[in-house]
């Protein structure tokens, strides 16, 4: 028997089914809709702020015949919920596809959730972000 997942994972879960069956209203439905939001996106922009531009920012990913077919959590992911906030953290693979190239693309992804008026939890952050290759020119500090 599977387990249940908790808010936050259910809303990245049902993000990634839309994402994987083309379902925009889907996809904008696990935001909240609000001049607060805050996305730091994949690239190749930083961010989006507000509903309305990450609405569009989704568009336009559509029209630009992109495709994640698939996913897997690397690590995680954990989940710490405090009142009506919450959020998701984890190394996820995205199984992504485009006119250019075919590739996995592995990520940390932070996700802060608001518990709405309505009883449903939304994103109100998101935040992907992968390591720098080398940012200091000296390889990994922490040595095994």
């Amino acid at each position: 028997m599977s387990e249940s997942l908790t808010p936050g994972h259910q809303i990245i879960q049902n993000m990634l089914t839309a994402i994987k069956t083309r379902d925009l209203a889907g996809i904008l439905n696990t935001y909240e809709e609000s001049d607060d939001l805050y996305v730091f996106l994949e690239g190749p922009r930083w961010s989006s702020r507000t509903y309305t531009n990450v609405s569009a920012g989704w568009t336009a990913w559509y029209g630009a015949d992109l495709e994640i077919y698939d996913h897997d959590w690397a690590e995680g992911p954990a989940e710490i919920t405090v009142g009506n906030i919450s959020s998701l953290q984890g190394i996820i693979n995205l199984h992504t596809k485009s006119p250019a190239q075919e590739k996995i693309l592995k990520f940390r992804g932070t996700w802060v959730f608001r518990l709405g008026a309505d009883g449903q939890w939304r994103i109100m952050h998101e935040h992907v972000s992968a390591p720098l290759e080398n940012p200091y020119g000296t390889g990994d500090w922490k040595k095994a």
